[in-house]
């Protein structure tokens, strides 16, 4: 009897951690190894006339992103890092809101060659070209 009782025990707390490891996994912060679906916000996808130089903040992630057809959502997948502190060609942007309760909305932008960067994660370039004096 009491080794049914410690059997039904250990499953439960395997199960139990099981449980806890999934929903640790689709928080916010370990939203980097997954692909997290968003809904579409604003005008969509915006593709500038002319390519923008952004610069990293700090090391940026890079995402693959995957577009719906028939609705108006997005998913993301980190695929790779860009360096810190390094200029880079952008030519499009697009905002989303991750369907998480209380995520809020959130730029992306398409970094020519390595894919879709969080817009938290670049800063404007601005130089005597591009400055409206």
């Amino acid at each position: 009897m009491k080794k049914h009782r410690f059997v039904i025990a250990l499953v439960g707390l395997s199960l139990f951690a099981a449980s806890s490891t999934i929903a640790a996994d689709m928080t916010q912060a370990n939203m980097d190894q997954h692909s997290v679906t968003y809904t579409i916000k604003g005008d969509g996808l915006v593709i500038f006339d002319k390519t923008r130089t952004y610069r990293t903040k700090s090391t940026a992630a890079a995402y693959k992103g995957t577009f719906a057809a028939d609705a108006p959502t997005a998913s993301f997948e980190k695929v790779g890092t860009l360096a810190n502190h390094k200029d880079y060609r952008v030519t499009r942007k697009i905002k989303v809101k991750a369907k998480m309760q209380g995520a809020a909305a959130q730029t992306f932008f398409y970094v020519n060659g390595h894919g879709w960067v969080k817009g938290s994660d670049l800063t404007r370039e601005y130089t005597t070209a591009n400055c409206h004096n």
